[in-house]
């Protein structure tokens, strides 16, 4: 399967995950009427959290291959990406870290968990949202970028071939996460 394909759909199971998480502490904390089962919520709540790190490691893992690929052309859109990703990482592992060893910090655990939410819909939309909106992912999988994201095409030079997806400006052969 492509890398843009998987770190597709990898996306929108962590804005999933992200979703549920939330949502189970917000039920658990914002309700005025106390829950049921506090205790499988929270259950729940550190369960779809663990799932939620585990597919963001593997998100950026599968990201870093494509930076390594990109070396220095990597467009604005991924720039912001990246931008968005290592905060994303950063509060995440913040927020594990402060609930697990630290716990006269719990009061700012809803503050950092939303902003994971936040963080990652940021994260999915400038690139995975990106994909599906504009139909840049084509059927057979291949991510399309413009010459114009891409930089110049083999040898410097700007794509100027007389048919195929060169001479629209597109290139099939970058993909993007």
């Amino acid at each position: 399967m492509d890398v843009t394909i998987t770190k597709t759909v990898l996306a929108f199971v962590l804005l999933g995950l992200g979703v549920a998480t939330a949502g189970t502490m917000l039920a658990l904390q914002g309700k005025s009427d106390p829950p049921d089962k506090p205790g499988r919520l929270r259950t729940l709540h550190r369960t779809t959290g663990y799932l939620f790190a585990t597919v963001l490691v593997a998100l950026a893992v599968l990201g870093a291959t494509i930076l390594h690929g990109a070396r220095d052309a990597l467009p604005l859109r991924g720039v912001v990406h990246w931008v968005l990703g290592g905060l994303l990482l950063l509060v995440a592992a913040l927020k594990i870290v402060l609930v697990r060893y630290y716990k006269k910090f719990l009061k700012f655990a809803p503050t950092l968990g939303l902003t994971i939410l936040v963080l990652g819909f940021l994260v999915a939309m400038v690139s995975a949202g990106f994909v599906l909106v504009t139909g840049e992912l084509w059927s057979d999988g291949t991510a399309v970028v413009r010459d114009s994201e891409a930089g110049a095409g083999a040898g410097g030079a700007p794509n100027d071939a007389a048919d195929g997806p060169e001479s629209s400006g597109l290139r099939g052969d970058v993909a993007l996460g």
